[in-house]
C-alpha cells in the first residue's frame, strides 16, 4: 500500500476488519500486513493483528503485535 492519506489507510482497514469478522482471518491477516507495510505506527492495526494471529492459535506472534501495539499507545499519567 503506498503512502497514501488518512481516508485511503481507513478505507483499507475497514475492509480488514470485515474479512476478520467474516472469519477470513488469513485475508484480514495479509490486509493488516499491508497497512503495517507502509504505516507500522497503527496500534489498532497491530491489536486487530495480534487478534487474528491468536484466533489461529498463532499466539507468539500475536503477543508480539500485542506488546508493539502497547508500546505505541501515549503512556497514561496517573495520580
Amino acid at each position: 500500500m503506498a503512502q497514501g492519506n488518512s481516508t485511503e489507510v481507513d478505507s483499507a482497514f475497514a475492509r480488514a476488519t470485515q474479512l476478520h469478522e467474516a472469519g477470513d482471518l488469513e485475508g484480514a491477516i495479509r490486509a493488516y500486513q499491508a497497512i503495517l507495510a507502509s504505516h507500522p505506527q497503527r496500534a489498532d492495526v497491530r491489536s486487530n493483528l495480534g487478534a487474528a494471529y491468536s484466533r489461529l492459535g498463532r499466539y507468539e506472534d500475536a503477543i508480539e503485535q500485542y506488546k508493539q501495539a502497547l508500546a505505541l499507545l501515549p503512556k497514561r499519567q496517573t495520580s
